[in-house]
């Protein structure tokens, strides 16, 4: 839950969950 949508592991899980943000 990063501010950037940047998981621990460095991959963009917000790419596809932007509405989760």
């Amino acid at each position: 839950m990063s501010p950037h949508g940047i998981t621990f592991d460095g991959t963009r899980f917000w790419v596809t969950h932007r509405r989760r943000d």
